[in-house]
């Protein structure tokens, strides 16, 4: 009697059901990560993607060596061009810094090395999981639904994250809130193109319709731009036909636009300018991480010299961000940054378009935002994209090479120490920054130890060394606030580190460098007053009427981007000495 076969379809219903699992704790688990409260330095969500990246990187290993004991070739991973690019670009970027150096980027390299990781372990777990493109889909638009949740309450309760706005999601701005409206927007519209007629596409639509009611709130125009021309795109057969009146219409809404929010406008565009002044200074590597901030500020004040008259410089604000990711890497990475960077954006959407649409037009809405905002210098944005891309490199291709598995036992256990070591560090400067929370801007003498302690962990914080260089300075220690200072001027745009810089600097007696600080100042941010008036008072403490005078002048007549009681009474100091010149001259 032959013996019966034996069947192991049951081994793989449960491989099925594990997977399922998986990729359903996996998206969880990252999803809740990505509508925690987001925060300018380290937040709650930092420290929840480092203990991920661990879990991810001790499953992987798990796997690793179980597969290497059974010698098994099912389920090994294939790497493919945007994992080499990836690599590549991993590596410039860590050799950019390492044999730079030019700027203190501790955040911003521990941030970004964070992603990076993300990715791998992402490309470790992925593969095994074989999630289907409607898993990511659906994460996505729940995570949609709740921040659109989260608007109508906060219109509901008048109260959001940020004063000045009533509308931010969980963010701290509506700008980056409406990229995220318009990226689950996009990705339901497109998915009910595929989607037949039934309670999933009732649902898939009123997802769809449920952002788009809160977008006009925000006002953000690089938002309704990234809608307009994803929906373009993808109703691209109609194009033709209405195409005059499609272009006539977005012309005369994009002057509408241009017009009631003018100031904003050209105070982009006088940001880019600074910025890419100062990259064509290092135009193949660029001005090195983390000097974003620094270049935009040298590169306004290089125009400013040479420009004195534009418009342009009373719009200006202190530069955060470029307002266009693309131009951050370019200015930060130079050109060899720049072409790895669309390298993989390119190689990532060809393949998104192969395999899922609606995920390919999410990510594009994201990407057409980012030409004109900030959205992937901010943590949600980074996860999704690095999910997303890790999805599409991670789907079935006759393209790649197979890894044998002993190697990639050693990669898991490389890369697991390597998240140990980031999220130690991540726990670290996030205490760090909690610390000095504590006695934030009370510029007291009995702090001055505890800024000396947390100084090597804050040496990128803009607040922190303004804040110290403040203490220092009320003290009577103006060298060593004026160091404190310097190294602010390295991390930040704010022009009021030279003016502080200026006031040691008088109180020392050292004037002609006094007015240096004072003129750098105004032609960094040729917009503030106070430079102006500082230097009206150094010269008439130098008793030069002369030039006290041609300043005096210059605060009466100048015109402030927004007044306040402040420059008004500045005017009025002003006003007051002129009188008092031209009282002494008629009794002369």
């Amino acid at each position: 009697m032959k013996k019966a076969i034996i069947s192991y379809q049951p081994s793989k219903n449960k491989w099925t059901i594990c997977s399922h699992l998986g990729c359903g704790l996996l998206l969880v688990i990252l999803l809740r990560i990505v509508v925690l409260p987001t925060e300018p330095r380290w937040s709650r969500a930092d420290i929840w993607l480092s203990w991920t990246l661990l879990s991810l990187f001790a499953f992987a290993t798990v796997f690793s060596i179980a597969y290497l004991i059974q010698r098994r070739t099912e389920g090994k991973r294939i790497w493919n061009r945007i994992d080499l690019l990836i690599i590549i670009w991993s590596i410039y970027y860590i050799l950019r810094i390492w044999l730079g150096g030019e700027y203190p980027c501790a955040t911003t390299f521990l941030k970004t090395f964070e992603v990076i990781l993300l990715y791998f372990g992402l490309r470790c777990i992925l593969p095994l999981l074989r999630m289907p493109s409607d898993y990511l889909l659906i994460g996505l638009l729940v995570c949609a639904v709740y921040e659109s949740v989260a608007g109508f309450t906060q219109l509901a309760s008048g109260k959001s994250r940020h004063f000045l706005y009533f509308l931010t999601g969980t963010f701290l701005n509506p700008g980056p809130y409406a990229a995220f409206l318009v990226m689950g927007a996009t990705i339901a519209v497109a998915w009910l193109q595929d989607l037949e007629k039934g309670w999933g596409k009732t649902i898939v639509t009123f997802v769809a319709v449920l952002p788009l009611i809160l977008l006009p709130a925000t006002w953000s125009r690089a938002a309704m731009l990234s809608l307009a021309i994803v929906v373009l795109l993808m109703f691209r057969k109609f194009y033709w036909r209405w195409r005059w009146a499609l272009w006539t219409g977005a012309t005369i809404v994009a002057v509408a636009f241009y017009f009631l929010k003018q100031g904003s406008a050209d105070g982009r565009l006088l940001t880019w300018s600074g910025a890419l002044t100062a990259w064509q200074h290092h135009p193949w590597f660029g001005v090195g991480i983390g000097g974003l901030q620094h270049a935009v500020a040298t590169g306004i004040s290089e125009l400013y010299e040479s420009y004195p008259s534009s418009p342009l410089f009373s719009t200006g604000g202190v530069a955060e961000y470029a307002f266009n990711d693309l131009l951050t890497i370019l200015t930060e990475q130079g050109i060899a940054g720049a072409i790895l960077i669309v390298s993989i954006v390119c190689c990532s959407m060809i393949k998104l378009w192969k395999c899922s649409k609606p995920l390919f037009y999410g990510l594009l809405s994201l990407l057409i935002f980012s030409l004109f905002s900030y959205p992937f210098e901010l943590l949600p944005f980074r996860i999704i994209t690095i999910l997303i891309v890790a999805w599409a490199a991670s789907s079935p291709t006759n393209e790649g090479k197979v890894e044998k598995t002993c190697w990639g036992t050693v990669f898991s256990l490389v890369l697991l120490t390597l998240a140990y070591l980031t999220t130690k560090e991540i726990a670290i400067r996030h205490v760090s920054d909690k610390e000095y929370s504590l006695f934030a801007r009370m510029e007291h003498e009995a702090f001055i130890k505890d800024f000396y302690e947390l100084l090597p962990l804050e040496r990128d914080n803009a607040r922190f060394l303004f804040d110290f260089g403040k203490t220092l300075r009320k003290q009577g220690r103006y060298n060593d606030s004026n160091d404190m200072l310097r190294r602010g001027t390295r991390v930040s745009a704010d022009p009021m580190f030279y003016v502080i810089m200026g006031n040691n600097y008088m109180d020392m007696g050292e004037f002609d460098l006094a007015e240096q600080h004072y003129r750098k100042s105004f032609s960094t941010l040729p917009n503030r007053l106070y430079p102006l008036y500082q230097l009206m008072l150094l010269n008439k403490a130098c008793d030069d009427a002369d030039k006290t005078t041609f300043y005096a002048r210059k605060v009466i007549s100048f015109k402030e981007k927004v007044a306040s009681p402040a420059t008004q009474k500045m005017k009025e100091d002003a006003r007051l000495y002129l009188q008092q010149q031209k009282d002494c001259y008629i009794s002369e």
